[in-house]
């Protein structure tokens, strides 16, 4: 089966999506406060009630940042204050209907100095699953746009100067059914649909389309079960190559325990991503799955594929006060599509695992998750670096850690990562060549880190320090970032939050070097 992708031209573009997505989430908003607003009081749910099944929140957040070098310039530094308002809105859902999450915000940046750069800038990160009929026909939405870098050697990505940034958007659709053929096996027929798309000119756009279908005889346990799996993929590129591939595989598997389960699978792949012309590859691979609580999951595998060898490695393990996040994968990253193949675990997302037990319902959780960040004065991301954009397939071996200790009144976060990518292939004669920081480093290395301490000082005030340091190395560039920032958040009213922060930046490398010191105040009100 060949895919022939939709044209980027004829799809919807970013801003109007992006609007669209904006006008949904404040009419959820303003549909489903008034059904949580009689069930939830204060910051946290009552005892008493029936739980809420959908979870609002909108927000308003206004802030001004002081930087003794708004320009990231060595020779000619120049200060520059920065003016932010930016309107917002959160929420859970949890109905027979619907299932997941958004979060959207409006920001719009004012530079007192230089009035050229003032944006406005756009932040979604959303993701639900819609029943769309009978437990047998579903929808998968997600989506995301956010700010990437654009070399791995330009200043950091979390850097307010915009520098070496462009908003990036990623929206993905996949209906699929599913059911059971008796006794048989179960089915799943899937579709989907992602676009990506970056305002940098310097970076292509990107559209893929894939179907599959799969059938799968779990077996019991002491038994074997089977499966068989079938795919087609197809990457286009704007203004570069389309490369198609397509899969069959089938599985073998043994149930060791309840949890514990191994697979072992066979196959035949075709692609042309190598090559200008088709090619085929055997395939093979051993899976293993082990679940011996709720709290702790351990998955390892390793395939032999066109590529070479490949492994992915996840572990999680949390207790009441702690999570621990290991992920190590090696294989193939298209730009914007393995974005969350291995992910280093936002700080909102291991609070939510670390909460998973002690409360099952999402929508309750997600209120505990945010009385703690509000509780420490923390910001739900903890990012060590972003990825930056590239214009084709890559070979990439990541390793990430991340780990967060709650205590009775502070919070202890380190993360770690670590990757290794190359171009999957040499240009091609014939074949249309598009710029990124491989054109000139064959290999990139990136090592990444970051530790904080958050503490609150009293009811309504707490304290934080991190420390987070990003180094990127390739054939020819190279660079080095440290940042120290020290912070202070208070409770201002009941629902409204004040932070001020302290930082300092030390960026050296082959594409730019500077210092830069800010100060950030920044308010917060919650409706």
């Amino acid at each position: 089966m060949i895919l022939r992708p939709t044209s980027p031209r004829s799809l919807p573009r970013r801003a109007g999506t992006v609007a669209s997505c904006a006008a949904l989430s404040f009419s959820l908003a303003g549909l489903a406060h008034a059904q949580v607003a009689g069930q939830a009081g204060g910051d946290s749910l009552g005892p008493e009630g029936p739980k809420p099944s959908v979870w609002i929140e909108p927000r308003v957040t206004v802030g001004v940042t002081l930087s003794d070098n708004g320009s990231l310039s060595s020779g000619s530094s120049r200060a520059e204050q920065l003016l932010e308002v930016s309107p917002g809105v959160r929420g859970v859902l949890n109905t027979p209907r619907v299932k997941g999450y958004f979060d959207y915000s409006l920001t719009g940046q004012t530079y007192l100095q230089n009035s050229s750069r003032n944006k406005i800038r756009h932040g979604l990160d959303a993701s639900a699953t819609v029943n769309a009929w009978a437990n047998r026909a579903f929808v998968d939405l997600s989506g995301s746009v956010a700010d990437e870098s654009i070399s791995a050697f330009d200043a950091p990505g979390t850097s307010r100067s915009r520098a070496n940034q462009s908003q990036t958007a990623n929206f993905r659709i996949s209906p699929y059914v599913r059911g059971t053929l008796g006794s048989v096996a179960d089915y799943e027929l899937r579709y989907g649909l992602q676009t990506v798309n970056s305002e940098s000119a310097a970076r292509p756009d990107l559209t893929a389309q894939d179907a599959s279908a799969r059938l799968v005889n779990r077996g019991a346990v002491g038994s074997f079960g089977w499966s068989l799996d079938a795919r087609t993929q197809s990457i286009d590129y704007e203004g570069g190559r389309e490369t198609r591939s397509d899969s069959v595989r089938a599985g073998l598997i043994y149930n060791v325990t309840p949890q514990l389960v191994v697979t072992g699978q066979v196959g035949r792949e075709s692609n042309d991503i190598l090559t200008l012309s088709r090619e085929s590859y055997n395939t093979t691979g051993l899976n293993v799955e082990w679940r011996p609580s709720n709290r702790t999951r351990l998955y390892a595998g390793v395939e032999d594929r066109y590529f070479g060898k490949g492994h992915s490695v996840s572990f999680q393990h949390s207790t009441g006060r702690t999570v621990w996040r290991y992920t190590d994968r090696k294989g193939v990253s298209d730009n914007g599509l393995q974005a969350g193949a291995a992910p280093l675990g936002t700080l909102r997302s291991l609070l939510d695992s670390s909460f998973a037990t002690q409360f099952t319902d999402p929508v309750e959780r997600e209120i505990e998750v945010n009385k703690t960040l509000l509780d420490l004065g923390l910001s739900g991301d903890l990012n060590v670096f972003q990825t930056f954009l590239t214009s084709g397939s890559t070979l990439e071996r990541s390793q990430q850690l991340s780990v967060v200790l709650l205590g009775a009144r502070g919070a202890v976060t380190l993360a770690l990562t670590r990757s290794d990518a190359s171009r999957l292939a040499a240009p091609l004669a014939g074949a249309p060549a598009l710029p990124d920081d491989f054109d000139t480093n064959d290999r990139i290395q990136r090592n990444g880190w970051s530790a904080g301490y958050a503490h609150r000082l009293t009811p309504r005030m707490s304290a934080n320090v991190s420390l987070t340091g990003t180094r990127s190395t390739g054939t020819v560039d190279s660079s080095r970032s440290t940042t120290l920032a020290v912070g202070l958040s208070s409770q201002l009213a009941p629902r409204t939050t004040g932070s001020v922060r302290l930082s300092r930046t030390q960026h050296d490398g082959s594409v730019r070097e500077y210092g830069e010191t800010s100060l950030a105040a920044v308010v917060t009100h919650r409706f």
